[in-house]
C-alpha cells in the first residue's frame, strides 16, 4: 500500500512539473564574455539531477571497490562467528543429551571464531571428564587459562571441582588453596574447599571452616550443618593416648551445644568415654539424649556400656519399654543387661519380642549367642546362616 502511495505521489510531481514547464518554461542563462549559455529551466533541472546521480552512483562504486578487502573480512569473520555459535549451541545440546564424546567435538570445532572461548574450552572439560579422560580435561583447562587469562580464578574454580568430581582431592585442595589465598571472602571457594576437607578426613580443617561459614558468612545450608557435625563426629573417633581425658573433655566442650544434642555425635563421644572406661559418664550421657531426643541408634548403644551397676540401667530400660514397647534397639539393649546376669530365659524372651517388630541382625545375632549358651547349637546356627544369607542379598 505504501509502494502504490508513494508511486502515486511521485507520478503528481512529475506532471505537475511538466505541466508547469510546458505553460511557463522559463530559462537559465550562463554567461562568462565573451560566450553565454542560454537553457531552459526543465531542462536544467533534469540535467542537475541527473548529473547528482551520477557523482552519487560513481562515488558509491568507487567506495565499494575500494573497501572490498574489508568487507570480505567482515563477512568471513562474521560467518566463523555463526559457525562457532552454532558449533557452541550443538555442544550444549549434546551435553544435556548425555551425548559426551560428540559434545567434545561440537565445543572444539570452529572454536577460533568464538566471541567467547571460554565456554567452549570449560565445556569441552566438562565433557572430557565424563568420558573419564583426565587428561584432555587439563589440556582444554590449560588452553583456556592461556586463551582467557582474565578469567583465571573462574577457570581454576572449574578445574578443582572437576577434580573432586574425579576422585582427585589433594589436587583440588591446592587449587581451592590458592583461591582462597585471592579471595579470601568468596564463599563458593570456601563451600567448595570445605568438600574437599571432607573427602580428605581432615576434620580440624573442616570444623574450622564450617564454623567459619556460619559465624562470618551466615551461610546455614543443611549440608554444611552436617560437615560440621561429620567433623566433630572425625574428632571424637579419633584414637587418643591413655591419658587422653582432657583432650576428650576439651573437644566436646569446643563442640557448639546444639551439635551436641545430634545422635551421631553423642554416640562418638560415648564410645571415646567407653574406651577411656568412664562407663559411668557414658551412661548419664546416653540416658540424658534419650529423655530429651529419643533414637534407636543411641539406646542400642546403651546396652553396650559395661554397667557399673546393672540394676540401675535395667530400671532406666523397664521405664523406656513403658514409653516405647515396640522398640528393637531397646529390647536388644536390655536383652544385652539380663544376659550380664545370667537370665537367658529372660533376655531370650525380649529377644524373641523384638524379632516380632521385624527383621534386624543384632537381634538374631543375640539370639544365636543365648541359644549356644543354652546348649543348642544347630538352632543356633540355623540363625547365623539366616544372617549371613541376608548381609549377601
Amino acid at each position: 500500500m505504501r509502494i502504490i502511495l508513494f508511486t502515486l505521489v511521485i507520478f503528481f510531481i512529475v506532471i505537475s512539473a511538466t505541466l508547469l514547464a510546458i505553460n511557463d518554461p522559463g530559462y537559465v542563462l550562463f554567461v562568462r564574455p565573451p560566450w553565454s549559455v542560454e537553457l531552459t529551466l526543465s531542462f536544467f533541472v533534469i540535467a542537475a539531477i541527473l548529473f547528482i546521480i551520477l557523482v552519487y552512483v560513481s562515488g558509491y562504486i568507487t567506495y565499494r571497490t575500494w573497501t572490498i578487502p574489508k568487507q570480505v573480512d567482515h563477512w568471513r569473520r562474521n560467518r566463523r562467528f555463526q559457525k562457532s555459535r552454532q558449533a557452541l549451541t550443538n555442544g550444549l545440546i549434546n551435553l544435556a543429551e548425555a551425548d559426551w564424546l560428540q559434545a567434545e567435538a561440537s565445543l572444539i570445532s570452529d572454536i577460533r571464531g568464538s566471541d567467547f572461548p571460554l565456554a567452549h574450552y570449560l565445556g569441552a572439560a566438562f565433557a572430557s571428564q565424563l568420558q573419564n579422560n583426565s587428561e584432555k580435561r587439563d589440556e582444554y583447562i590449560q588452553q583456556a587459562l592461556k586463551e582467557c587469562p582474565e578469567n583465571s580464578f573462574t577457570i581454576s574454580m572449574m578445574q578443582a571441582l572437576l577434580q573432586q568430581q574425579a576422585g582427585q582431592f589433594e589436587q583440588a585442595l591446592a587449587i581451592l588453596t590458592d583461591l582462597k589465598s585471592q579471595r579470601p571472602e568468596h564463599v563458593p571457594t570456601l563451600i567448595q574447599l570445605a568438600n574437599a576437607h571432607k573427602a580428605l578426613g581432615d576434620w580440624p580443617s573442616l570444623a574450622t571452616l564450617t564454623r567459619e561459614l556460619q559465624s562470618k558468612y551466615n551461610v546455614f545450608t543443611e549440608q554444611l550443618v552436617n560437615q560440621e557435625s561429620l567433623a566433630h563426629m572425625g574428632l571424637l573417633a579419633a584414637p587418643l593416648p591413655q591419658e587422653g581425658e582432657n583432650i576428650l573433655n576439651h573437644v566436646w566442650s569446643s563442640i557448639p551445644q546444639n551439635l551436641q544434642q545430634r545422635p551421631g555425635i553423642v554416640a562418638a563421644y560415648c564410645r571415646q568415654l567407653m574406651s577411656q572406661q568412664r562407663f559411668d559418664e557414658a551412661e548419664k550421657t546416653l540416658r540424658r539424649a534419650l529423655n530429651e531426643n529419643w533414637q534407636e541408634s543411641l539406646v542400642r548403644l546403651y546396652g553396650e556400656i559395661k554397667p557399673g551397676d546393672i540394676s540401675l540401667q535395667l530400671k532406666q530400660c523397664d521405664k523406656w519399654l513403658a514409653d516405647h514397647p515396640d522398640s528393637i534397639g531397646l529390647l536388644n539393649s536390655y536383652a544385652r543387661l539380663r544376659l550380664l546376669q545370667g537370665e537367658l530365659e529372660i533376655a531370650l524372651t525380649h529377644l524373641k519380642r523384638a524379632a516380632q517388630f521385624g527383621y534386624d541382625g543384632q537381634t538374631q545375632s543375640l539370639m544365636a549367642q543365648v541359644l549356644e549358651m543354652q546348649g543348642e547349637p544347630g538352632e543356633a546356627l540355623l540363625l547365623y546362616r539366616q544372617i549371613m544369607e541376608r548381609d549377601h542379598r
